[in-house]
C-alpha cells in the first residue's frame, strides 16, 4: 500500500522511454544498411544480429551499466561479429554502426502516458528524479529525443557514478539531491530485479509498472503495488 510521495523517482527505458521501439527502429536500420552494402537479406541480417547481440550484451552488461565500456564499443562487437558470420568486409562496420544508432534515435519515443503523469507531478509541485543504468551519452540522448530533457530535478545515471541498480546506493544518490528520505519516495519502474528490488532495499515505495502484463515468478520481488499504466498514479499523489 502506497502513501501519498513527497517526491516520485523514475526508471528510463521500458519505464518512461519505450526502448523496446527504439532498439526495433536501430537494428532495422542497420539491416537495411548492410542488404545495400553487401547484398545480405534483411531477415538474414535480423536473425543474426539479434542472436549475436544478446550473447554481447550478456558479456558486457556489467561493465556497460559502470561505464567501463560505452555502447558504440558494444556496437562495433555487435556488427563485427555479425559481418563475419554473413561474409562481409569489416570495411562496412562504420557506416552499420552509424546507420544503427541514427534509426535508433529517430525511433525512441516517450510512451503516452508519461506527459499526463508528469503535468500532474508539476501541479502538485513535487520533484522528481531519473535513475538509470546505462551509457551517459547514450541515455541523456534518449531523454533529449523524448522531449523529457530538463524536466526532471534530478538526473542519476550509473556509469556516471560507477553504481548500478539494484544497489541501494544509487537510488540514495537521487533520494539526497531531492531532500527527502526514503520512504517519503515513489520509485517507478519496469525491471522487478533491478527497479523493484533496488528500491526496497533503500527502503523507497516500489511501483512496478508491467505494461505488458508479465506474470512474476514465485521468488520474485513483490512491489508495493503494480500498475500497468502512470496515469493510474494520479488518483493516489494527494
Amino acid at each position: 500500500m502506497l502513501t501519498p510521495p513527497r517526491a516520485v523517482l523514475f526508471d528510463l527505458d521500458g519505464t518512461l522511454a519505450d526502448s523496446d521501439a527504439a532498439l526495433r527502429a536501430g537494428t532495422l536500420g542497420a539491416a537495411e544498411a548492410a542488404h545495400r552494402l553487401i547484398g545480405v537479406a534483411t531477415n538474414r541480417w535480423l536473425e543474426v544480429s539479434t542472436a549475436v547481440a544478446a550473447e554481447v550484451v550478456a558479456a558486457h552488461l556489467d561493465d556497460w551499466v559502470t561505464g567501463a565500456v560505452d555502447a558504440a564499443a558494444i556496437s562495433r562487437e555487435i556488427y563485427a561479429r555479425t559481418l563475419d558470420k554473413v561474409g562481409g568486409d569489416h570495411v562496412h562496420l562504420p557506416e552499420l554502426v552509424r546507420a544503427q544508432a541514427a534509426a535508433g534515435f529517430a525511433g525512441q519515443r516517450a510512451y503516452p502516458d508519461v506527459a499526463p503523469m508528469l503535468a500532474a507531478l508539476a501541479e502538485r509541485r513535487l520533484p522528481t528524479a531519473i535513475v538509470t543504468n546505462g551509457a551517459a551519452q547514450v541515455q541523456r540522448a534518449s531523454l533529449t529525443a523524448i522531449g523529457l530533457d530538463g524536466r526532471f530535478d534530478a538526473v542519476i545515471i550509473s556509469s556516471e557514478h560507477g553504481i548500478a541498480k539494484p544497489a541501494p546506493a544509487i537510488f540514495a544518490l537521487a533520494i539526497g539531491e531531492l531532500g527527502v528520505e526514503p520512504v517519503e519516495a515513489w520509485f517507478i519502474g519496469d525491471n522487478p530485479s533491478t527497479d523493484i528490488a533496488g528500491a526496497l532495499n533503500a527502503g523507497i515505495q516500489a511501483v512496478w509498472i508491467n505494461r505488458d502484463a508479465h506474470v512474476l515468478p514465485a521468488d520474485a520481488p513483490h512491489a508495493d503495488l503494480e500498475i500497468s499504466a502512470l496515469t493510474e498514479l494520479v488518483p493516489l499523489l494527494g
